[in-house]
């Protein structure tokens, strides 16, 4: 390539190419040529003079032999210029804007009045038929305010006023597609990852590296800490308070074409707008925190993994589990190993009970404000105090404050929730999850199995004290349960001693059966071994014991009563609370046990809640149970997680219960505030006393309303 130097300074030169004319083609492949030579720190190319400005930090030798060698067909062939590159796109838009600014002036330069009066109400027409559109479908848009500011100016015949607002609206409609055209060919350009290969997990589970071109939609790409990951999603929120702050806008520009003097002592809105923007800034603020401390909340590190909360898909096995609920086809809570929580950013967004509330809210604002304007109107006979009032109350009664009461409950609960072991996406989640009648949950969850104690032990001398508690602990550790702890610590353990256990059935409400060294053994209550035609002790013997809420279980070995053992159950203390919240709120415990003493009875003294709150799981909904609790799915719905642990389990359905109470008496309560302040708003455009709503009155409304959510959400129990 031949070039001349026509300006050089230390670690930079600009020179000039020896060529008629260059392409805005032939500029990005030298750009992005030089681009990749070793030492070049930038390049800029301007293809109007064929000039080319090159700074670099290595040996200006290095550069000029790049120069030197450059060619377009090799620059073509290597393929260095990405496919979006923004340069074409920004020349079609300088040219539009430069052509559309000059015809506009010439326009007003050599045309006379009335062929200039005749261009504006042609051109007028297309925002008159988008403003009016936009009313007929209930629609508030920025179209009818485009039309709105056109009409007046030609209402007034002043045409050359509404020939410049026409001007000014089509420039930004034209930066407005520039802008819009820009950031999909940055956005393309900046997703383009370079990443040719990826791993994918077929159905075997195996991880194969393949082209991404390979990869089909439903196939599980592996993502590894600290590799790219692509992702896809919207943004929404902010319209509400956009939009009081056009009308705000807009009425300060319409103030100017005012020339009464009474309306030159009209309310500006500028700061209850401005007010509104701030808590639309607060929205979305918080609600990125949340989602932000969720999504560290699931990629977080433990070594219990991460839980999903949610109902058994089988009705038949949720009736099977909730049998004794009596119910047709409950849905029935449980938790179970996820290891990849999936729609992470759809279900966070998934908000229908506040997104309801806020649109219909819109809807009340919207139309109370067009109807005080037009009442406005009618009596005062004054379009620009009409639009004062039409801003006035739209600023009133803005759903902005509503949009942000319902986030603040929902953030601060993930918060105190993320700290506690738990996450909920959003309402929809939440809502979910409060629709189940039951949580089912295993006893030994239930209980403090550290605090659980055994304070005795009788031996009836029918078999070796030693297998006598082998055989117990062998039991009881298979089994699972409360007393874990209790037997562990006796062996010390140590496991290595154990025998055997195989044919271990737990007969409902009565105990456990087992095989050991061909022995049939039986660990229960007394009316297990009056099933199996075992004597039993007197029962006085047990009431000698009996005492400070302990309880009894036997252990008979070959049809011979061996020993009695007397424990105390100890119930966990952390659990209480949500518990107790949870049977307030309907929900009830479906209890899986293999220890006959764990009764529903008991379960309800201990947490002080209602028998009828608890209910037991029989021998094959047990079983059901125990599959859903302990299978690992690969990916489920990211909606309502926990660290698997029961005292995250309650209080995140606790906490689902209370958000959907917090949105369902909220929606009431923000009705019966609109239908109040719209009361009043029309009362004083009846009585022509509107200016006592002034900027200050919207803002403390607003404020109140969001402080009475913080209120309520401390209360929302």
């Amino acid at each position: 390539m031949r070039a001349t130097i026509v300006h050089e300074s230390r670690g930079r030169m600009r020179l000039r190419l020896r060529q008629k004319n260059m392409t805005l083609r032939q500029a990005d492949l030298l750009e992005y040529s030089m681009r990749a030579v070793d030492g070049v720190a930038s390049v800029k190319v301007y293809d109007r003079t064929q000039d080319a400005v090159i700074e670099y930090c290595e040996a200006r030798s290095a550069v000029l032999a790049a120069l030197s060698s450059f060619s377009f067909a090799a620059a073509e062939e290597a393929g260095l210029v990405p496919e979006h590159t923004g340069r074409a796109l920004n020349r079609e838009f300088e040219d539009k804007l430069v052509w559309k600014t000059a015809l506009h002036y010439a326009c007003k330069l050599f045309l006379p009045a009335y062929v200039r009066a005749g261009i504006a109400i042609v051109r007028s027409v297309r925002y008159l038929k988008a403003g009016l559109s936009a009313l007929l479908h209930g629609k508030l848009s920025v179209s009818v305010l485009d039309a709105t500011a056109v009409t007046v100016s030609l209402v007034r015949r002043d045409f050359d006023t509404a020939g410049s607002v026409m001007f000014m609206l089509g420039l930004g409609e034209l930066l407005e597609d520039w802008t819009h055209k820009k950031s999909i060919a940055d956005l393309a350009g900046a997703m383009a990852l370079n990443v040719d290969r990826a791993w994918v997990r077929d159905a075997d589970g195996q991880e194969l590296l393949v082209s991404v071109k390979d990869i089909h939609a439903g196939d599980c790409v592996v993502v590894r800490t600290g590799n790219m990951i692509p992702l896809d999603g919207r943004v929404t929120g902010g319209a509400v308070g956009g939009l009081t702050f056009i009308l705000a806008l807009v009425q300060t520009i319409l103030s100017f074409f005012n020339k009464s003097p009474e309306g030159a002592s009209g309310m500006f809105y500028c700061a209850a707008a401005i007010f509104a923007l701030l808590m639309t800034a607060e929205n979305s603020s918080r609600g990125t925190a949340r989602v932000m401390q969720n999504f560290l909340f699931c990629t977080a590190k433990r070594k219990s993994g991460l839980y999903g909360i949610r109902a058994i898909e089988s009705e038949k096995d949720a009736f099977e589990v909730g049998r004794a609920l009596k119910m047709g086809n409950p849905d029935i809570l449980y938790s179970g190993r996820v290891e990849f929580p999936a729609d992470f950013i759809k279900n966070s967004e998934a908000n229908s009970p506040a997104d309801s509330c806020i649109k219909r809210s819109l809807i009340i604002s919207s139309a109370v404000s067009v109807l005080l304007a037009v009442i406005s109107g009618i009596i005062t006979k004054d379009i620009f105090q009409a639009f004062g009032v039409l801003t006035g109350a739209f600023c009133l009664t803005s759903p902005c404050a509503i949009e942000l009461a319902l986030m603040i409950p929902l953030y601060l609960e993930n918060r105190k929730l993320n700290s506690e072991g738990g996450m909920i996406a959003g309402y929809d989640a939440a809502l979910e999850c409060s629709e189940a009648v039951a949580a089912s949950v295993d006893s030994a969850d239930l209980f403090d199995r550290a605090a659980c104690e055994m304070h005795g032990m009788k031996d009836f001398h029918t078999v070796r004290i030693d297998d006598v508690l082998l055989y117990a602990v062998a039991i009881v550790l298979k089994s699972g349960g409360p007393l874990t702890d209790v037997f562990n610590r006796i062996i010390g353990g140590s496991t290595e001693l154990l025998p055997p256990v195989r044919d271990m059935i737990y007969e409902d409400r009565l105990g456990l059966s087992a095989t050991i060294y061909n022995q049939r053994v039986l660990l229960g209550n007394r009316n297990l071994l009056t099933h199996h035609n075992i004597e039993v002790p007197l029962k006085s013997e047990e009431d000698k014991v009996k005492r400070n809420g302990r309880k009894i279980l036997y252990i008979a070995i070959d049809s011979q009563v061996a020993a009695m053992f007397v424990f105390n159950y100890a119930e966990d203390a952390s659990l209480k609370d949500s518990i107790n919240e949870m049977a307030d709120n309907g929900f009830s415990l479906v209890v899986r046990t293999d220890d006959p003493n764990v009764t529903d009875e008991l379960i309800a003294a201990r947490f002080g809640i209602a028998q009828k709150d608890v209910k037991m799981t029989l021998s094959h909904g047990a079983r059901i149970f125990s599959a859903y609790r302990d299978s690992v799915v690969d990916s489920a719905p990211a909606k309502v997680m926990h660290d698997g642990s029961a005292r995250s389990y309650f209080k995140s359905i606790a906490a689902c219960g209370r958000l959907a109470n917090f949105a369902s008496r909220w929606a009431v309560f923000a009705l019966i505030v609109q239908a109040v302040v719209a009361a009043g708003a029309i009362l004083c455009v009846a009585l022509k006393a509107f200016a006592f709503v002034s900027p200050l009155t919207a803002v403390v409304v607003q404020a109140a309303i969001v402080a009475f959510s913080v209120i309520l959400e401390k209360f929302k129990k």
